[in-house]
């Protein structure tokens, strides 16, 4: 009598209760090759075709088995409807022994065998003859079997073995270099979703750096400049007066300072009120930024007192500029009442004491508010 040979090789470890059929890990690896319901292809096909001419097979299948049926990557000589739809349920399965021992299934007479026997797959695909070896992963899981079925009892030898062991190596080397194309395709995509999602944060990362440094850039103009006039505030007007007079020293040039005063500022306060004062603080600020060079320096003094730095200016051309912006503030429409303003100067053709520079155009300031206001006065050249 005529019985299977299963030969067993070495797998994963088993234990109590344990079927592979159905472990996790065995279906995960299934899953991972892509190839369960998927199209007939060429590369499977020729394997199948080469087995059943080698082997004078009418069948020759690459089956790969799930927990619940077995699928059919490669149908050489199955009878419809199985042909057309490429699977059976465990029922029609000899192959699911082959996963289950993880070694090649040898069965000349089905009919004979108790292994088999009660097979369905005997009666509904004419199955007599079976010789199956397993497609094992590099990673030892089973996930079915390439095998030759006869429709007749058949002596397999050793070399019918060898071949059906050859073909699923082959089979198996075409699915993992698929498997391992496929991962290099999903790491590459990995990697060029990394690099698009790092130059994402590196673009949002350098808008932010420049949303910062203007940031940065408007904290240090306000840390500079008088909230109300926009002007340079007293101490960083102090700073930038003493660079440019440490320039005018060192370039032999000469410089001068204005000190500019709002006349009867107080009376305009009480008579209209602060908001409108700061108004006319404003439009003074404005009329001075818009009467000096770009290099001169302007700045808020304090109160209704402005200052102004003009490096590389002479005593008779600070004095020309000084009477321009009295006579700029003078002539504005002002829409109250008229607003003038009093203009001290002073001069230094070496800049190097520059307090004394500021307190002589401050001096020259109070001489033209006590010599009637409206009016630009001169301080004696420092050396």
């Amino acid at each position: 009598m005529l019985t299977s040979t299963l030969l067993p090789a070495p797998g994963p470890p088993e234990g109590p209760g344990f079927d592979p059929l159905a472990d996790p890990a065995r279906l995960s690896a299934l899953s991972r090759t892509g190839l369960m319901d998927s199209p007939p292809e060429g590369a499977f096909d020729r394997l199948t075709r080469l087995a059943g001419r080698v082997l004078r097979a009418p069948v020759a299948l690459v089956s790969l088995v799930d927990d619940r049926r077995q699928f059919f990557k490669s149908a050489l000589g199955l009878p419809e409807p199985w042909a057309s739809r490429r699977q059976t349920p465990l029922t029609h399965s000899f192959c699911r022994h082959v996963v289950r021992s993880n070694g090649p299934l040898v069965v000349p007479d089905a009919r004979l065998d108790p292994l088999v026997r009660e097979n369905l797959a005997i009666r509904d695909l004419g199955v007599i003859a079976y010789l199956g070896a397993p497609l094992t992963t590099s990673e030892g899981f089973t996930l079915g079997a390439f095998c030759a079925i006869d429709g007749r009892p058949r002596a397999w030898d050793d070399l019918d073995l060898e071949v059906v062991t050859e073909m699923a190596a082959s089979t198996m080397a075409e699915v993992e270099l698929r498997m391992e194309v496929s991962q290099r395709r999903e790491a590459e995509s990995r990697l060029a979703d990394s690099l698009r999602r790092a130059e994402a944060l590196n673009l949002a990362l350098r808008a932010r750096t420049s949303e910062l440094a203007d940031c940065n850039a408007r904290l240090e103009l306000l840390a500079r400049s008088d909230g109300l006039t926009g002007l340079l505030n007293i101490r960083a007007m102090r700073q930038e007066l003493e660079d440019r007079a440490a320039f005018c020293l060192s370039a032999g040039l000469p410089m001068s300072v204005l000190m500019i005063d709002v006349d009867h500022f107080k009376a305009f306060n009480d008579a209209f009120g602060h908001p409108l004062g700061d108004d006319v603080l404003t439009t003074v600020a404005g009329l001075i930024r818009q009467g000096i060079r770009q290099e001169d320096l302007a700045g808020r003094y304090g109160g209704e007192e402005f200052i102004v730095g003009l490096p590389g200016c002479s005593s008779t051309r600070a004095e020309a500029l000084a009477e321009r912006l009295r006579a700029s503030i003078a002539s504005h429409p002002w829409p109250l009442c008229p607003v003038s303003a009093s203009v001290g100067v002073s001069s230094a053709s070496r800049p190097s004491d520059l307090p004394a520079l500021i307190r002589a155009a401050d001096e020259a300031l109070y001489r033209a508010k006590r010599d009637g206001r409206n009016r630009v006065c001169v301080a004696e050249p420092l050396p």
